[in-house]
């Protein structure tokens, strides 16, 4: 056919009429784009036509089609990559609220579901497969004509229900020390617990310094215990916004209506997050449901406990120090 280029061709598209071909090509671009020709009533296929912006310029327009459906008639598009995208969003963002676009009534305005691709909110007769994305947070909102519009937007009402929490850390400073006849032989201090293992071997090693110079002992017995307050932290709380709050809602909304004459550019959207730009001589209208938030959250306090405590191990009787044992 004289339309294909000279690059890549693929994915030929009929119309219902046989009167157009639509087919991607990379004729342009290392990524596919959508060409269009007319079939006269001899078959023959005319120069093909880049249909411009109907991609990022790092995307590929894949397998369009035709689609024989009256303007309006569309209510929905679903395939692998639309449910690639929104299962990806659902799991990113599961605090966002999924909306679809409503061109029928009024041109109103509405997110549709979230993906990384453009829809356009305007009677559809040809479809890109890759392309039946809705507006991202953030996106431009189209504007349909006319001398009227309503857009849509929701906001949040942010409270916070904070419980109290406190959590204990413990420090410690644990000593062993070995007596004969009331003389140190032995001293070693640990910043670990009495039941830890290198408090366990210094005692061992504090009893066979005894045992090796005769001395009868027990076991070790605490002198002394002391747990002092060394800090207390509040960790602060996080915080939400629209976008980010998940859990929490009270049900309350106030829904609010706010007439404003173009030109201008107001917040629409979900939680205000897409702007739309009102034409001069248009009046927008838009609706906007405000919903009221009580957020629980946990302030943790972390205190942190110095814990001192001394074991003496007391031996009497035997002889004098045994050379090669270590000094106190």
């Amino acid at each position: 056919m004289r339309c294909n280029t000279s690059r890549m061709n693929s994915c030929h598209s009929f119309s219902p009429s046989g009167r157009w071909l639509v087919f991607s090509s990379k004729s342009r671009s290392p990524y596919t784009q959508v060409y269009l020709t007319r079939i006269d009533s001899e078959g023959n296929d005319g120069p093909p036509i880049l249909i411009d912006n109907t991609t990022a310029a790092n995307r590929a327009a894949n397998i369009p089609e035709f689609v024989n459906v009256t303007p309006g008639g569309l209510r929905q598009i679903g395939g692998p990559v639309i449910d690639y995208y929104r299962l990806l969003n659902r799991a990113v963002y599961p605090e966002r609220i999924f909306r679809r676009a409503d061109c029928a009534k009024h041109g109103r305005i509405r997110q549709m579901a979230r993906t990384r691709f453009y829809g356009r909110c305007a009677p559809v007769v040809l479809i890109l497969g890759a392309l039946c994305g809705g507006l991202a947070y953030g996106a431009v909102a189209p504007n349909p004509g006319g001398t009227v519009v309503t857009t849509n937007s929701t906001s949040a009402t942010i409270g916070y229900v904070d419980t109290p929490v406190t959590q204990r850390v413990d420090l410690y400073s644990t000593t062993v020390v070995a007596l004969q006849n009331g003389s140190q032989v032995f001293s070693q201090s640990f910043s670990v617990p009495f039941t830890d293992a290198a408090v366990q071997a210094a005692i061992v090693q504090a009893n066979g310094i005894l045992s090796g110079r005769g001395a009868t002992f027990g076991a070790p017995a605490l002198t002394t215990n002391t747990s002092v307050l060394q800090s207390s932290v509040i960790t602060p709380p996080p915080t939400y916004t629209c976008l980010t709050a998940t859990t929490g809602a009270t049900g309350a909304a106030t829904v609010t209506t706010v007439d404003t004459f173009g030109p201008a550019t107001v917040l629409v959207g979900d939680c205000q997050s897409d702007t739309f730009t009102i034409l001069a001589g248009q009046l927008d209208i838009n609706v906007n449901t405000d919903v009221v938030w009580a957020i629980p959250r946990n302030v943790v306090s972390t205190n942190t406990y110095l814990t001192t405590q001394t074991y003496v191990i007391t031996g009497t009787g035997g002889t004098a120090a045994v050379a090669g044992a270590p000094a106190p």
